[in-house]
């Protein structure tokens, strides 16, 4: 498979983060490869790239803040058809990322074309204490979205949500490291951690990148569109990287996080019950 990938990333009052990503991916990049950055300035005040101007980078500016994935989906719409219809992988990526190993596209050359493909890298946070991949494993039931819809449903119980989560988060960085089943290359996995994925050009092109996705509900969304098409969501510990977790979102609990849970469950468990029908 071509092994050029167009990077889609979002911009909210951080382009020097953002320009600081695409040199890393510079220095990245192996000599046959070509990437290709597609950025949506999602900021109230636009900030100009220090590399814009050049002939691999779109920019795109939305005033009205469409979010993570139609962010993501703005910035694709700039990236000229030409370069779109030669290039192998889309990445949908954070920027507040380190990439351990080399070149993705070493690795993802090594995929079949043709048929819809998601590719999540193994991600580690807190110094390498937690594994993100594989995320989610199977789908929740519908039970499970009503529950969380339901302890989500206002923003003070979201705020307790988020106290709980991150109690049980600090307790597992207490905890000795232990040293578990290593998942396998190649392995399936129902959703992807979304601080970046790879999508090959016909997962792009079918059934593409979800709309209107709330904030936090991205992970959802994106694992439903490939369910429903049958695209598998396979791990591929090769391409390995470090993620400085919350640095874009904000503190791990605030009010502003706790009111985007309430309208990603809620969006959650509406998707749920429709597709239970």
């Amino acid at each position: 498979m071509n092994p050029d990938i167009i990077w889609l990333l979002i911009a909210y009052n951080n382009m020097a983060d953002v320009d600081s990503f695409v040199d890393q991916l510079d220095q990245l990049r192996s000599p046959k490869t070509r990437y290709f950055f597609a950025i949506c300035d999602n900021s109230p005040t636009h900030v100009s790239s220090r590399h814009e101007g050049r002939h691999d980078v779109f920019t795109v500016e939305r005033a009205d803040n469409p979010g993570y994935l139609d962010g993501a989906r703005a910035a694709l719409d700039a990236v000229p058809a030409e370069v779109k219809d030669r290039t192998g992988w889309v990445a949908l990526s954070n920027t507040d990322l380190t990439f351990i190993s080399g070149d993705p596209s070493d690795i993802l050359c090594r995929f079949p074309a043709g048929a819809p493909l998601v590719v999540a890298p193994s991600i580690s946070e807190d110094d390498g204490a937690i594994q993100k991949n594989p995320h989610v494993l199977v789908p929740r039931s519908l039970a499970r979205h009503r529950i969380n819809h339901a302890v989500t449903c206002t923003p003070a119980l979201a705020m307790g949500y988020l106290l709980l989560s991150r109690g049980r988060h600090q307790l597992r960085l207490s905890r000795p490291a232990q040293t578990g089943e290593v998942a396998p290359p190649g392995l399936h996995m129902y959703s992807p951690y979304g601080a970046v994925i790879f999508f090959n050009r016909a997962f792009v092109q079918h059934p593409g990148i979800p709309a209107g996705v709330p904030l936090l509900a991205e992970e959802y969304a994106i694992a439903e569109a490939a369910r429903h098409v049958g695209a598998p969501v396979l791990y591929e510990p090769e391409i390995s990287v470090a993620h400085d977790a919350h640095t874009t979102t904000g503190p791990k609990v605030s009010r502003a996080r706790a009111a985007m849970l309430t309208k990603a469950f809620a969006y959650i468990a509406r998707d749920a019950n429709r597709a239970a029908r």
